[in-house]
């Protein structure tokens, strides 16, 4: 049914009026019509759109999230093509990605469900290929970077100044149901359904939005300190540890970025400074105390949430296929399932399971083999974000360093999530993204350094032939 796209608009006419059927029905248009540019940023806040609690909102991602990657995919296709004809050829991606990719798509043919796998493998690859594809020719131009902190700041003032606002009329109003959809009375969801989601996004936000150069930011540039402060606070009244431990990377990277050895020095000092008020705080004052209840929640601690049963859940049926895994899609059918045949009419995995890691989902997936592409992968990041990090400071660079501080933050998160295996979750649409703009800009640099030097080489080649 999910794929019977004027069903989906008589159902959202029928359940939600005929405007929300023409706002969806304008939004596939729009997909279809817009800029690259335009188009991308509007499918990233389409996926965003599934994780608000408004149903409207729900409805619409759900029914549009395959239809913006085939489109956006297709597109994608004819623009790489179109420029290729025009021998304006950016490069490949990384071979450690086309291997991860392989992998994907060739442990279909071991999977026990393999339309079913060749259906999440082939999906995750469009968002791969939107990345690796229109964002990494996009990211040539300094347009798309102009577009995409204007809009990070936009999305911070709509999600998290929204939420703000909606979460301080409940308390004002005391409207029950408010205040437990907003989570002001425990952790702070604003208008998210999940806590945690809340402050990951406000801390991935947080660097570009904080530093962006303000030429980068257009007539937004005036709400900059308003969408700090309502990042900030969502950040910690979310309660989500793996939000602030991203937002405190993501402003290291910064800080050392800025400041040098300053900043170095900085945040060591900082580092040493928590470090140390950690382990001098007493156990017994913070034990009930709201910072426990709301943040460090330390009864959760000794099991990662309730991660650590999973993790060795996944790690025991790997082991059982270690080099290669069980085929793609195998970690989401260890519990809860119901049917490939439910899955594929709906378009989306109802009751699957979830490691909570994207590590040990491909050790379960792939193996061996897909854990060692993938980490091949990591490591090309990070050796890419230190070559930009180590870079001349221009605006264009900054603004990459503080893309690669937000990807930083989305590898770390890794460990503790798989959202970036999920071909309907923004995380993974934002992930491979951002690691393609950081990786494209680091080979640009590259080349700029290679030049002159080939440059010169050549002269003093030609000198001495003369």
């Amino acid at each position: 049914m999910i794929w019977r796209l004027d069903l989906q608009l008589l159902y959202m006419a029928h359940a939600y009026g005929i405007g929300w059927a023409a706002v969806t029905a304008l939004c596939l248009v729009l997909l279809m019509f817009m800029r690259m540019d335009r188009a991308m940023l509007l499918g990233i806040a389409i996926l965003l759109s599934g994780m608000i609690w408004y149903r409207p909102f729900v409805a619409l991602a759900r029914v549009l999230r395959w239809w913006v990657l085939i489109v956006l995919a297709i597109r994608g296709l004819a623009f790489a093509a179109a420029k290729a004809r025009s021998g304006l050829t950016s490069g490949h991606a990384p071979l450690s990605l086309i291997v991860f990719s392989g992998l994907m798509l060739a442990s279909c043919a071991w999977a026990e469900a393999p339309i079913l796998a060749c259906v999440l493998a082939l999906s995750l690859v469009c968002v791969q290929m939107l990345g690796f594809v229109v964002v990494w020719s996009l990211s040539d131009d300094d347009l798309l970077l102009r577009r995409l902190c204007s809009a990070t700041l936009l999305l911070a003032l709509l999600i998290h100044g929204v939420g703000l606002f909606v979460a301080g009329f409940a308390l004002l109003t005391g409207d029950t149901e408010l205040r437990q959809l907003t989570g002001v009375d425990r952790r702070l969801s604003g208008i998210l359904m999940n806590a945690n989601g809340n402050g990951v996004f406000g801390a991935l936000f947080l660097p570009l939005v904080l530093a962006a150069p303000s030429e980068y930011l257009g007539r937004l540039r005036r709400w900059r300190w308003v969408a700090v402060t309502a990042l900030v606070v969502s950040i910690l009244l979310s309660g989500s540890r793996t939000g602030a431990g991203i937002a405190v990377l993501g402003c290291a990277v910064f800080v050392l970025y800025r400041f040098r050895v300053g900043g170095f020095l900085t945040v060591s000092t900082l580092l040493a400074l928590g470090i140390s008020a950690a382990i001098m705080m007493p156990g017994e004052e913070l034990e009930g105390s709201t910072l426990d209840e709301v943040v460090l929640r330390t009864e959760t601690l000794y099991d990662f949430g309730g991660r650590l049963d999973q993790w060795l859940l996944g790690m025991d049926y790997g082991m059982q296929q270690p080099l290669a895994g069980h085929g793609w899609g195998a970690s989401k059918t260890l519990y809860g399932w119901t049917s490939t045949e439910d899955a594929l009419l709906r378009g989306s995995v109802r009751f699957a399971s979830n490691l909570h890691s994207t590590h040990v989902s491909i050790f379960v997936d792939l193996g061996f083999l897909g854990l060692a592409a993938f980490w091949a992968f990591c490591g090309t990041v990070l050796w890419s974000g230190m070559r930009v990090v180590s870079a001349p400071r221009t605006p264009a660079n900054t603004v990459v360093v503080l893309i690669f501080a937000a990807t930083l933050g989305l590898v770390a998160d890794t460990f503790v999530h798989n959202g970036i295996l999920s071909a309907a979750s923004s995380n993974s649409l934002l992930f491979w993204s951002a690691t393609a703009i950081v990786i494209r800009h680091a080979r640009r640099l590259r080349a700029a350094e290679s030049g002159p030097q080939s440059s010169a080489a050549g002269g003093v080649s030609v000198a001495l032939a003369r």
